[in-house]
């Protein structure tokens, strides 16, 4: 298990959420997970991934 931060700038109109989930790495990685939060962004070990859009 991992800790993974995901969080939205409030800039832009963009509401701040900021939470830890814990979630395996495979599926922190996979397209599945990305593709289906509602987040702007992931910041996973000081890394950033934009979401994807659906």
């Amino acid at each position: 298990m991992i800790e993974l931060k995901l969080s939205s700038e409030r800039r832009r109109g963009l509401i701040e959420e900021v939470f830890l989930v814990r979630c395996d790495l495979t599926v922190a990685y996979s397209n599945y997970f990305i593709s289906h939060c509602h987040f702007n962004r992931f910041i996973l070990q000081n890394k950033t991934y934009k979401k994807v859009e659906d």
